[in-house]
């Protein structure tokens, strides 16, 4: 068999990938993968919009399959100017095994945390109950923001309130208490 050349293995078309890898197109039932899903709507986009450049962002451990796939002498004259980045996932978060949450049940757990470190401080000059839930939710938004981008985009992590929120440090709490200090 050619270097590169699609085959069938068991019913199901398989690109290898040199030197050691190698990527399932369709499954031997007939039906699509990610990977030839990405590819067909790699191509609709460049025939819709004729880009100039396509940036395909994939999690670390999917970054072999475009250049891999966009490397062929006919996708990659198609999608000449494609570009992968990659990311990281967050650890215990899982689409496929429904462990996810939503981004309005995290900011509100974030905010529970930054409420009571507020509550508990002792240099706590919010008079309103208003300002004390417009501050923590201030406070879980750089948590979060902070927490997640300081970190090397293209690792695995576990993201962590407590280290997000904490005084010291690179956190998002003392990223807000330095533009408090510096506004006054």
């Amino acid at each position: 068999m050619p270097k590169n050349e699609k085959y069938l293995w068991d019913g199901a078309v398989v690109f290898p990938y040199p030197p050691d890898k190698e990527a399932v197109l369709l499954k031997n039932d007939g039906s699509s993968v990610y990977l030839s899903r990405d590819i067909a709507a790699a191509l609709d986009r460049k025939s819709r919009f004729n880009f100039d450049q396509m940036y395909y962002v994939s999690s670390e451990d999917n970054y072999w399959v475009p250049g891999m796939v966009f490397q062929k002498n006919k996708v990659q004259t198609m999608l000449r100017n494609l570009h992968h980045i990659k990311y990281g996932r967050i650890q215990g978060m899982s689409s496929r095994k429904g462990s996810i949450f939503s981004l309005s049940d995290t900011l509100n757990y974030g905010r529970e945390i930054a409420l009571k470190i507020i509550i508990n401080s002792p240099n706590n000059r919010l008079n309103s109950n208003e300002e004390i839930l417009r501050t923590a939710d201030a406070l879980a938004v750089t948590g979060l923001v902070v927490g997640d981008l300081k970190l090397h985009r293209g690792k695995d992590y576990v993201f962590n309130w407590q280290k997000a929120l904490e005084f010291k440090g690179d956190s998002g709490l003392l990223l807000q208490y330095t533009h408090a200090r510096l506004y006054r």
